[in-house]
């Protein structure tokens, strides 16, 4: 009965205290490691592709945001035959939990570079290509720095630097992100390989961009835009596609089976005795780069890691070249 008479300016006044104390509460109950969780299913939209991203299971990712929910009283996703679709109030939020994140991660990085000992993990992301060549000289490091475990994670997948999911990163594609360090360390080339048995029959293309009557080992559309497909792809004409492949690693077994030739980074084929060149001169190439935020490069661990990479690339120049042959 009195509510029904109370000014309006201050039953208002009365309802925004009411609402300011529920978000105290909420606030008070919210767990910020779900705000990870939230942001992985707002980046993949699917229960999976988060739970990819943070290394647990898809259940764990409904839980924690099925907590955050609770506790802030109100719901983040809907979800549909395709994932998740974010709410207004997600959509609106994810700004702000992406500067807490943010924030936080330059606080993790800030107290790590205060670490001057030479040991520890250093997660480095590259090619899964390229890893082997990077792993076979990494016992190298080991006998300098035995306490230093470099953790290789090879995959395609460019590994976001700037939000910590990897320490360094090898890289051939260009890099946009302003905060970071790139540092050019060499030029790996590509040239032509067939398999001994297979140039022993068929030989080698006179001159070498006449394919005429070849067998040709090609990419699918994953690899569309590295050297060895747009070459191909430009030469191609009167030859054969016997196999396409979506990895190198499946490129290179195919033109080993003898099943056609190919176009390969050098670093690759050369080290391969069943294989061999078809031409002297380099096809294509592409650029190695070392990514690096800066906050990190002050830590001894991962300092001592990049001065390994400087080294051994510059070293083995040869070998990217394609001089080693």
């Amino acid at each position: 009965m009195f509510a029904r008479d109370e000014p309006r300016a201050r039953r208002r006044h009365r309802e925004l205290g009411k609402t300011a104390r529920r978000s105290c509460d909420a606030a008070r109950f919210v767990d910020w490691n779900d705000l990870a969780y939230l942001l992985a299913a707002l980046r993949h939209r699917t229960l999976a592709g988060a739970a990819r991203e943070l290394g647990c299971e898809h259940t764990t990712v409904s839980r924690r945001i099925a907590a955050l929910e609770a506790a802030l009283d109100v719901r983040l996703f809907t979800r549909s035959p395709e994932g998740l679709v974010p709410t207004e109030v997600a959509d609106e939020i994810a700004p702000l939990v992406e500067q807490i994140e943010a924030t936080v991660q330059a606080i993790e990085r800030r107290i790590t570079g205060h670490d001057h000992r030479i040991a520890g993990i250093v997660r480095l992301t590259t090619s899964e290509t390229f890893a082997s060549f990077i792993i076979k000289r990494l016992v190298e490091l080991r006998a300098r720095h035995p306490d230093v475990i470099v953790q290789v994670l090879a995959e395609n997948r460019v590994l976001d630097i700037a939000r910590g999911e990897a320490d360094l990163a090898l890289r051939f594609a260009e890099t946009t992100q302003r905060d970071l360090v790139v540092r050019k360390l060499g030029i790996v080339h590509w040239v032509m390989y067939a398999s001994t048995e297979y140039a022993a029959l068929r030989g080698a293309p006179s001159p070498v961009d006449d394919l005429r009557g070849h067998n040709i080992v090609g990419y699918d559309d994953a690899l569309a835009t590295v050297p060895g497909a747009t070459w191909l792809a430009a030469h191609g004409d009167g030859a054969t596609v016997a196999f396409r492949g979506n990895s190198l690693r499946a490129v290179l077994e195919a033109t080993l089976a003898g099943m056609g030739l190919t176009v390969l980074p050098c670093q690759l084929g050369d080290p391969e005795a069943g294989l061999v060149r078809l031409s002297p001169e380099s096809l294509g190439h592409r650029t190695l780069c070392l990514v690096v935020h800066p906050d990190l490069a002050k830590v001894a661990r991962v300092r001592a890691v990049i001065d390994f990479l400087v080294e051994v690339t510059a070293r083995d120049r040869a070998a990217l070249l394609g001089e080693g042959r």
